[in-house]
């Protein structure tokens, strides 16, 4: 809606100015939605904008006093909130007047209207937004109020709304309805969805360790890296009186030689919902990988005389390092670029291949599999 205002503004004594500006509010259509014992917040954008022809000259510019207010007149009774509710309504407005010069003959002005979760809609409510500048009133328009516990949304409407929830902590299905829970404006509420046949709806969530909502879904896996790759090693061997270095080339190992977790550093999680009720969760990310194993050792690959002949050694060790891994509905596969193994033992510690690095590949499942598993 566009009113134009066409008034005297004096700047100094004896200087007067004629102006053509421009009044408009966004969204042109104002429709605000509450939800039982919730806050509601209405962002409100008014553009003012000088004609072409009032634009002042460089160096120069013009300042008129600027004002929002709230009222209830020219309202039928059944749209008008009671007193006791309207003096909890307030009005939010970053400024008092509005400065325009050659370089920006066009100012917006956000203001918000905000009702407390305490005042209760039991009924479609309205109020009246009036703007005035120079102490005029320029533009009036109305701004309804809906009691929204009810509305179910379409796909497209929910995410391009207002009323998308903030923080989502879970979402349940009833035939192609969900209904998501979660925060809005720091208040408890809930949205209900509806999805079309084939239709999908995505929820994603980024968190890191310790963050708010880290532990919402598991923050590890159960993992294994049968693949290890062990670039080339060159070390110093102590089995002559001379000591003497050695290069060990690059070798590939593959197999199931221990069991470890995978700990979520950042990850990014994305709920998908369809319209038959199934869900797929995505999860992708970067964590620390860590396991214990046993490595068993012979003369050939420890740096003494430690073990002589075929005598054989089973040593403990703990693998470490990091891992940039992808779930799917628990099932985890994992890159290692960077890790190596860690013998705390004095036998162990003569390994070639302790605290030397190496990189591989891993597979794991998510504790959240086994519920899926056991509740079907």
């Amino acid at each position: 809606m566009k009113s134009k205002l066409l008034f005297l503004l004096l700047l100094s004594p004896g200087v007067a100015f004629c102006q053509d500006i421009m009044v408009t509010i966004s969204p042109t259509t104002l429709t605000a939605h509450k939800y039982t014992n919730e806050k509601l917040v209405i962002p409100i954008d008014i553009t003012m904008e000088l004609s072409a022809g009032s634009v002042p000259g460089n160096g120069t510019s013009i300042t008129t006093p600027f004002a929002v207010s709230l009222s209830s007149s020219g309202l039928p009774p059944s749209l008008t909130f009671a007193a006791a509710d309207f003096a909890q309504i307030s009005l939010e407005t970053p400024q008092t007047s509005v400065q325009f010069d050659s370089a920006t003959p066009s100012k917006t002005v956000r203001v918000c209207v905000i009702i407390p979760a305490a005042v209760a809609i039991v009924s479609n409510k309205a109020l009246m937004l009036q703007v005035l500048l120079n102490g005029v009133q320029v533009l009036a328009k109305q701004l309804s109020i809906q009691l929204a516990d009810d509305i179910i949304y379409s796909r497209s409407q929910y995410f391009m709304s207002s009323d998308q929830l903030d923080y989502v902590v879970k979402v349940e299905s009833a035939d192609n309805i969900l209904t998501i829970s979660g925060y809005k404006n720091h208040g408890y509420t809930k949205r209900k969805v509806l999805l079309e046949q084939n239709q999908v709806l995505g929820i994603t969530e980024k968190n890191y360790v310790f963050g708010k909502g880290y532990l919402n879904s598991a923050p590890f896996s159960l993992v294994t890296v049968p693949f290890k790759i062990r670039p080339n090693v060159n070390v110093t061997l102590h089995k002559t009186n001379t000591p003497k270095d050695t290069i060990f080339t690059a070798t590939a190992m593959s197999g199931i030689t221990s069991l470890g977790i995978n700990i979520d550093i950042v990850k990014k999680t994305t709920d998908r919902y369809f319209a038959s009720g199934k869900k797929a969760t995505h999860k992708i990310g970067i964590g620390i990988f860590l396991a214990p194993g046993v490595e068993e050792l012979n003369s050939s690959v420890i740096m003494d005389t430690s073990l002589v002949g075929d005598k054989k050694s089973k040593q403990f060790y703990i693998s470490g390092g990091i891992s940039i891994f992808y779930s799917y509905n628990g099932i985890t596969f994992f890159v290692v670029p960077a890790a190596l193994d860690w013998a705390p033992s004095s036998l162990g510690k003569q390994w070639i291949y302790n605290k030397k690095f190496w990189w591989g590949f891993g597979i794991g499942l998510s504790p959240t599999i086994f519920n899926q598993v056991f509740n079907k």
